[in-house]
């Protein structure tokens, strides 16, 4: 947990949302100044007022898709957001780096988790939490998420098999085939090796095409084998 979560962490109990956001709007930039931590905006903080009805937890990867891709395929539609174009164009530190995080920090409340925290806890790019504040024991990491625009995910992967989450995401491009090959004969086998770890932890992989003239695909782990959850799910075509 960042010490600015620690700063903050009961300030919402019994205090106005607008004034706990402004709150944590100013401990953030006094925590950005003296030590470079990225604080998160109030629109991040805010996400509890838009939240959607209750989703049973732990989130399943069936239901995390599921609004992933209703969600994407609404927004991939809409012609003034121009997705098309931000896809092709998404090599490292481009427009639909930011594009995709916003997209990422929008999608919490959906899934009922109103608190984000972005790239704070552990180095891990989203964290989607039940609450923010009060005892620890309240507090629940529903989902974890990884996103990668490079070839070479491995890192990521190995960053979310190190912690405990209901549901831990990674999100990469390329081509299905490939992927779904290192999955089933490099992934399985890294996380059979591994001496510790939690087995209800789920975990969903979601693969963008190389372009859009195919879709996206998701996949997960049952603790077993993978399980391609596509569906007729699409978020492109």
């Amino acid at each position: 947990m960042s010490g600015l979560a620690v700063l903050t962490l009961g300030l919402n109990q019994g205090v106005p949302t607008n004034v706990y956001a402004r709150l944590r709007g100013i401990l953030g930039g006094l925590w950005e100044a003296r030590f470079g931590w990225k604080s998160m905006t109030d629109s991040r903080i805010m996400a509890d007022m838009n939240t959607n009805a209750p989703t049973t937890f732990p989130i399943s990867p069936e239901t995390f898709w599921g609004v992933f891709a209703e969600t994407l395929r609404a927004e991939w539609r809409d012609p003034e957001k121009q997705i098309s174009r931000l896809y092709l164009d998404r090599a490292p530190w481009t427009t639909w780096t930011t594009y995709i995080t916003g997209f990422l920090k929008e999608l919490s409340p959906r899934l009922s988790c109103p608190h984000v925290e972005v790239e704070s806890v552990l180095g891990i790019d989203f964290g989607y939490f039940t609450k923010c504040g009060g005892d620890w024991e309240e507090w629940a990491w529903e989902v974890a998420i990884e996103h990668e625009n490079n070839v070479n995910w491995h890192e990521e992967l190995c960053k979310l098999m190190m912690i405990n989450a209901g549901l831990k995401v990674l999100i990469v491009y390329g081509e299905k085939e490939f992927f779904w090959k290192v999955l089933n004969d490099e992934f399985i086998k890294i996380h059979q090796s591994r001496k510790y770890y939690t087995a209800n932890c789920g975990w969903l992989f979601i693969l963008g095409p190389r372009s859009t003239d195919r879709d996206f695909a998701a996949f997960k782990f049952d603790g077993n084998a993978i399980v391609d959850i596509t569906g007729d799910r699409k978020i492109i075509s």
